[in-house]
């Protein structure tokens, strides 16, 4: 076979597995599968001792190219959700955006950020041999199949951290960027310092959850995650991976697939990052570019898989369907033709007051100055 599918971002979540949750019943039917499949591929049985928590396969929801946008943003289910513009920053929607919430997976932006700027400083190259580490081929949850002791490019690991959420790539590129896991932990609470992110505490690399009775989980908001989609989006090289419904990783021999099933499927969806475990729910934050307008939207503690990803569109298509971008310098004109009251003429060439950026049909005839 010349490529290989791997796929292990499940609809009992990405980060860790779904033994927990299955019957025993269930456990078994699965559990004698692997053994069977362990004849004609050890190398898979030895990876799955090793992360134990069996996952279940996860299709993709029904996700339309374009659907009917709602007249009003989803109220839910969620425990909280964040719709902005990705250039002004402006708020087109929010519920409880500010309340602390696990990110799970979500976590992964950050050190993604923190690469992509090591990159631009010269810190480090896309080519660069990592060697992974024991703890790195250990880590539980989403995986790649990581060998202790070999090498991959910089590169593949970013891809399959970004992409397909793997745990141990996160671990990886922690240990390559700062030397260790704690060294990074201590640079992405500097960052996200620098960026105003209140309500953010990083504990782990990869979002994993604490076991139980030992440590606290990583806490953010949706306004701390839409601050940084932010910044990660204005790296545009973020989205020669998160665009992307699969990418090729080991020298194209072995294919991932992206855990973000709005990439692929609705028009405009281009990244960035999905998280789940039990108690932090199902997470995205997801962005999508239309006519010159980008916008983000984040939400968080979804019940379901699919659920995260309805919303989500839900929450761009409303955006989309009652805002615009218009000309952002004042004086300029607009694109627009106004009609005047009483009168068969039309004024072709208005006028912005003051500048506008992003703004409904109504901000902008408020804007409006005649010629």
């Amino acid at each position: 076979m010349k490529f290989e599918m791997i796929k292990r971002q499940q609809s009992y979540g990405e980060d860790v597995g779904a033994s927990r949750g299955m019957k025993r019943s269930r456990m078994g039917v699965v559990v004698a599968a692997l053994v069977a499949f362990a004849l004609v591929n050890p190398a898979l049985a030895r990876e799955r001792r090793r992360d134990p928590q069996v996952q279940r396969k996860a299709h993709a929801p029904s996700i339309p190219a374009r659907m009917v946008p709602p007249e009003k943003p989803p109220q839910g289910p969620y425990a909280s959700a964040l719709l902005v513009d990705a250039d002004s920053g402006r708020v087109l929607f929010e519920k409880d955006p500010a309340g602390p919430r696990p990110p799970a997976s979500m976590v992964k932006m950050m050190v993604a950020l923190l690469t992509f700027e090591a990159l631009e400083q010269g810190g480090i190259r896309l080519d660069h041999q990592v060697r992974i580490s024991l703890t790195a081929s250990r880590t539980g949850g989403t995986g790649i199949f990581l060998k202790p002791g070999e090498r991959l490019p910089l590169e593949d690991l970013l891809k399959a951290m970004l992409v397909a959420s793997a745990n141990g790539a996160s671990v990886a590129i922690a240990e390559a960027l700062a030397g260790s896991q704690q060294a990074m932990i201590a640079r992405m609470n500097r960052r996200a310092h620098e960026l105003g992110m209140t309500e953010t505490v990083y504990r782990t690399v990869n979002g994993l959850p604490p076991r139980t009775g030992k440590g606290l989980p990583d806490m953010t908001s949706a306004n701390d995650l839409a601050i940084l989609a932010r910044k990660l989006v204005e790296r545009h090289e973020v989205f020669r991976y998160s665009s992307r419904p699969v990418v090729p990783i080991r020298n194209g021999t072995v294919l991932i697939r992206n855990t973000n099933h709005l990439v692929g499927h609705m028009d405009g969806a281009d990244g960035l990052k999905t998280g789940y475990y039990r108690r932090a729910g199902f997470n995205l934050t997801a962005t999508a570019a239309r006519d010159g307008m980008r916008l983000i939207a984040v939400v968080m503690g979804c019940p379901t898989l699919s659920s995260r990803f309805l919303l989500a569109q839900e929450l761009m298509e409303w955006g989309f369907a009652h805002f615009s971008q218009v000309n952002d310098e004042a004086g300029q004109p607009l694109p627009v033709e106004v009609k005047v009251a009483h009168n068969r003429r039309r004024v072709p060439n208005v006028l912005a007051v003051s500048p506008i950026g992003i703004a409904s049909p109504a901000a902008v005839a408020s804007a409006l100055l005649s010629p």
